[in-house]
């Protein structure tokens, strides 16, 4: 007997004790086993999607990064056309500015040209004034030319002709020694007169009220040459 109960009580009570904690022990090793079946094909599964989302996330990016180097591609070649764009209308800007240039009728500012009867007006002489005939741009530049000698009180002859077979572009001053026509350079200087110094014949301008032995010779030609100027 033991603790009251019989010795065949108690073997039993231990062969059961056995039994359970041997049943437990196999329980614990299989649930551990599973566990461990179980884990590693979670742990795979996860890593393979962690594996798909990475490849889609680089799969991305290329694409990502293809699209903005295309973009860029795109940009760049667009900046290049608006800059061939801008040199083309700035070509074409100075281009019709060059040419407003060229054919813009000549003017004498008022500034100049009363910076130019100050110089005049200071010893007068005279001075024959010849226009080509049948040019409007020069007549009207002609006509601002005799009223500032005029103003300054010089004697001023006009004639209207074509001299001989001699027509110079611009305008030219026959060179002579009188101090007065030095006088007259550089009034017409001052106001913006472009003339070359060049003699040339007089021929049949010296009909009507021209002045043989006047102090300065001055021709008054068109703005335009269709030919090459005389240097």
């Amino acid at each position: 007997m033991l603790w009251g109960f019989s010795l065949g009580f108690w073997q039993t009570v231990v062969f059961w004790l056995w039994f359970v904690t041997a049943s437990a022990g196999a329980l614990a090793v299989a649930a551990s086993f599973g566990s461990s079946v179980i884990s590693y094909y979670i742990s795979d599964a996860t890593e393979t999607a962690a594996k798909i989302e990475i490849s889609k996330a680089k799969s991305d990016a290329g694409a990502a990064n293809r699209a903005a180097g295309e973009a860029n591609e795109r940009a760049g070649k667009a900046n290049e056309r608006a800059a061939e764009a801008l040199a083309r209308a700035e070509h074409e800007a100075l281009e019709r500015a060059r040419l407003e240039a060229q054919f813009a009728w000549r003017r004498i500012g008022q500034a100049a040209g009363k910076k130019a009867i100050d110089a005049l007006s200071k010893n007068p002489g005279s001075i024959n004034i010849v226009v080509i005939n049948g040019d409007p741009e020069v007549s009207f530049y002609a006509h601002q030319i005799v009223g500032i000698f005029e103003v300054a009180r010089w004697e001023v002859n006009t004639s209207f002709h074509i001299i001989g077979g001699f027509i110079p572009f611009q305008a030219a001053i026959r060179p002579s020694r009188n101090p007065r026509e030095y006088e007259a350079l550089n009034a017409l200087h001052d106001a913006g007169v472009l003339f070359l110094l060049q003699d040339f014949p007089l021929g049949a301008a010296y009909t009507g009220n021209m002045k043989s032995d006047a102090d300065v010779d001055f021709f008054v030609g068109s703005k335009i040459s269709m030919g090459p100027q005389p240097r």
